[in-house]
């Protein structure tokens, strides 16, 4: 079920984002960052989510995690993601390739 919601979160988001994105090229110009991209997709709402699916598709394990991204810039990026028990390695502690 959370999936569904997920999947039906990116897509609003993609159809939200699809007259500001147009503005901005048409003003703009072409986005060349990723942080260009992420102002765009933030300023509408599910733009963060349907942001966070567009990276896990160039990334996979981003997506099988759930990760959504809060900042990016051109030096760092701020995510969260639930804490699931799959998300964990033997010992109780968040795995190590999720935090990377």
């Amino acid at each position: 079920f959370m999936l569904l919601v997920g999947l039906l979160e990116a897509l609003l988001g993609f159809l939200l984002v699809l007259a500001p994105l147009c503005v901005h090229l048409a003003t703009k110009g072409a986005l060349r960052s990723y942080d260009g991209w992420f102002s765009v997709f933030s300023s509408v709402p599910c733009g963060r989510r349907a942001f966070s699916s567009l990276i896990g598709v160039i990334a996979p394990y981003t997506a099988s995690i759930g990760a959504t991204l809060q900042e990016v810039s051109a030096s760092s990026v701020t995510a969260s993601m639930p804490d699931r028990p799959w998300l964990r390695n033997p010992f109780s502690s968040v795995h190590a390739i999720a935090l990377a």
